[in-house]
């Protein structure tokens, strides 16, 4: 009996373990997918724009994300309110993401000036950027908190597909200009599937929406949350800190562009 279980875990283990890797080669496919076209609809200099504001995105979704995915997970497994556990992980991130849009539109004048942006406008984008990536990061951490491994590949390969298809009707249609186009087809689906698995789950947690919430829930999530949010941000700080140092030895963005062009290869 012992070893039949054991041979059943192995085998959920084994499926699991595929359907994530799938989904981790998808999305690079994807990023691939998507450098052709900014090498053919963006100058260097809007490149590096882009650049920048996809790492001003990715700091700020640092921010707004809390280190939840983990600590879901974590409390998901500890407690069987799970209803509790979703509701956390969907009202915790609000502050934050108000409190980082306040933040950049108070120092807007000094981003533009720092990050040497052309259009302070953008910046917009990039906070939704953050927003969406932290979002679509908790969102489909309860999937795989619950084992529903193939609905979360099948959540990201339909994110990924929409953001192509989204970036190609964009850029064809000529409704605004290319890097808004390039920022809002990364944003937009992330958004969309967000509230997709956040819907699928409200209906998974239906049997434990009567049970009482523990007074105790937040204070585990958060406890062990917080201290993950240096981390991930220092893992930003290092991987963008090449970027960086590029903007200070030489402020032409187009070299930045050029660069992140060679990033971006280099990656694929």
């Amino acid at each position: 009996m012992a070893e039949h279980s054991a041979s059943l875990h192995n085998r959920d283990l084994s499926r699991e373990s595929t359907f994530y890797a799938l989904a981790m080669v998808f999305s690079g496919m994807i990023q691939v997918a998507f450098l052709p076209f900014i090498s053919k609809y963006l100058t260097a200099d809007a490149a590096g724009e882009l650049g920048t504001l996809r790492i001003l995105a990715e700091a700020i979704a640092g921010i707004v994300v809390l280190g939840l995915p983990t600590a879901l997970i974590r409390a998901w497994h500890r407690t069987s309110q799970h209803r509790s556990v979703l509701i956390r992980g969907i009202t915790f991130p609000l502050v934050p993401t108000l409190l980082m849009i306040a933040t950049v539109l108070l120092l807007q004048g000094f981003l533009k000036s720092f990050l040497n942006l052309q259009h302070p406008d953008y910046l917009l984008h990039a906070i939704l950027l953050g927003a969406g990536i932290a979002y679509v990061q908790i969102a489909l951490t309860l999937p795989r908190a619950e084992g529903l491994a193939g609905r979360y590949l099948i959540l990201q390969l339909i994110r990924g597909i929409m953001a192509l298809g989204l970036l190609v009707l964009l850029l064809l249609s000529a409704t605004m200009d290319t890097i808004p186009s390039f920022m809002t087809a990364r944003w937009a689906p992330s958004f969309l599937i967000a509230f997709a698995a956040i819907v699928m789950m409200w209906r998974k947690t239906a049997d434990s929406e009567k049970l009482k919430g523990s007074e105790g829930l937040t204070k585990e999530i958060l406890r062990f949350s917080l201290p993950l949010i240096p981390a991930t941000l220092s893992m930003i700080v290092l991987s963008s800190a090449d970027m960086f140092m590029l903007r200070s030895i030489y402020p032409d963005m187009a070299e930045s562009g050029y660069y992140e062009w060679a990033r971006g290869r280099r990656r694929s």
